[in-house]
């Protein structure tokens, strides 16, 4: 008989596969409900053996039932993607504003229809392409004029998958704007406080480290030079930007000992701690691996809490069910949350036993930790890294030794230089110092590398080699931790 938690573990394991076979049927939502409310009424029913298996198939196609709730429906006219391949007018409100390479990347949630339609009132994203001026800012209310394509028609296939993930099933661009109203949000409040807190750091730092702690800290890395953008990706370094677990660690241990030091304890401070990381995850507009990450963190501060540490398999499943449940998407079109979630896996499950096989490394400075750690985490990530980028560079492990140990410190000066520069620029501006040597150094370690014969070795890899690769490791790690047992 299977223990509660393992009643829970297998419970959102069947939800998450049914979340994946999902994306393999026709649209079936219907089919899929009523086995859902059959498996229910059948797991109330039976024995507990039964009652097991069927709760069991009820998490599956509830999970092949969200997926599907999830697709859109074109035959639908109050959506504004029905109108798809059509010359529409219509109003919106902005939710998101970007820019880069000279144009303003908006994100409109469309409200009302030209009547000549039929149907004024509709809903429904569109992301639109528009001139660096006039600016917009998310509460901005625009009439927009322009032709609507479907999102599959763009030749970026990564591209049209961040769309659908976003569910953004529209596109709009040479579009005709005209500014309507403001409505002062949530989003455009957090929207200016990022402006702001860009601003004080690039009064602070000069580039490129004003850009690359933009990205570490405010998750904007829009002005990165594509020079570095290319560097850091080739090295597989790419994570140290990107706001993921290991940032959200610095984080939340910085403003626990800081919750101490004014006298709460660890309990009190819990609270506290979560309003800071939910705030912070939406300041920085919410990636999806830094929800995962923080998703995370508050179930295992809870779990602190309350005495009750979970496994940590729990802990991974019930992250990625709890994302796919807002958005079952994220798990098979986002690849940073893919990403993210293998390198946790790797230093969940391999990190201890790396750290075993490395005996000969010095523990000095952690090193035989980091070294462990790096390794573990590209074990189960460079694979899909192959998969969608189509190659690696041999010196990624290398690069993270020699870079890894100083982000922490990185992270907590350059925190330090925003929270000055808010108030006082020129004490920002000393304490920016700091900040810019460390990143010439990181800087400097990379150049070096990259400029090593073979940096960079191009690699396809197809679906079931990488399936192969997986299934694998998996392999290997039961049969390593079935000889330890």
């Amino acid at each position: 008989m299977l223990e509660g938690s393992q009643i829970f573990f297998w419970a959102l394991i069947f939800y998450v596969a049914g979340i994946i076979l999902g994306n393999f049927f026709a649209s079936w939502p219907l089919a899929f409900f009523i086995l859902l409310l059959v498996s229910i009424i059948l797991a109330v029913a039976s024995n507990s053996y039964l009652r097991i298996l069927f709760i069991f198939l009820a998490c599956l196609f509830f999970g092949l039932w969200r997926f599907q709730m999830a697709l859109p429906d074109y035959a639908d006219q109050t959506k504004i993607y029905h109108y798809n391949s059509s010359t529409v007018e219509f109003s919106g409100q902005v939710t998101e504003a970007a820019s880069s390479l000279g144009w303003q990347n908006l994100t409109v949630a469309a409200q009302t229809l030209s009547a000549t339609k039929g149907r004024p009132t509709v809903s429904g994203k569109v992301k639109i392409s528009a001139p660096l001026y006039p600016e917009y800012r998310p509460g901005d209310v625009l009439k927009i004029s322009c032709r609507l394509e479907d999102y599959r028609q763009t030749e970026n296939t990564g591209y049209a998958n961040y769309l659908f993930k976003e569910n953004t099933f529209s596109t709009c661009g040479f579009a005709q704007l005209r500014y309507l109203s403001s409505h002062y949000s949530v989003a455009r409040f957090l929207f200016q406080l990022r402006g702001y807190a860009k601003e004080r750091i690039n009064l602070t730092l000069k580039e490129p480290a004003a850009a690359i702690i933009n990205g570490m800290l405010l998750n904007d890395t829009k002005n990165i030079p594509p020079n570095l953008n290319q560097l850091f990706s080739r090295l597989g370094l790419t994570h140290i930007i990107a706001i993921s677990g290991s940032h959200l660690v610095i984080i939340i241990y910085l403003l626990l000992e800081l919750l101490i030091f004014f006298g709460l304890n660890r309990l009190q401070a819990f609270w506290p701690a979560v309003g800071f990381i939910v705030f912070y995850v939406a300041l920085v507009g919410a990636p999806a691996s830094a929800v995962r990450s923080a998703v995370m963190a508050i179930l295992m501060m809870y779990a602190q809490k309350i005495g009750r540490l979970s496994d940590n398999k729990n802990l991974l499943v019930l992250a990625a069910a709890t994302m796919s449940l807002f958005n079952p998407k994220v798990l098979l079109f986002d690849v940073g949350f893919q990403l993210s979630f293998l390198a946790v896996v790797g230093l969940s499950y391999f990190s201890g036993t790396l750290k075993q096989w490395l005996k000969f490394i010095p523990e000095k400075f952690d090193l035989r930790e980091i070294i462990a750690a790096t390794a573990s985490a590209q074990l189960l990530t460079y694979p899909l890294i192959i998969y969608y980028f189509g190659g690696f560079s041999p010196y990624s492990l290398l690069a993270n030794v020699l870079i890894l140990p100083i982000v922490p410190l990185l992270m907590g000066i350059a925190i330090l230089n925003l929270g000055v520069a808010l108030v006082w620029i020129f004490g920002g501006q000393i304490i920016g110092i700091l900040t810019m040597l460390m990143v010439a150094y990181w800087l400097k370690v990379s150049e070096l590398l990259v400029g090593l014969p073979g940096s960079y070795w191009q690699v396809t890899l197809p679906w079931w080699v990488l399936l192969s690769i997986y299934g694998l490791i998996g392999c290997g790690y039961y049969f390593l931790h079935r000889k330890r047992t």
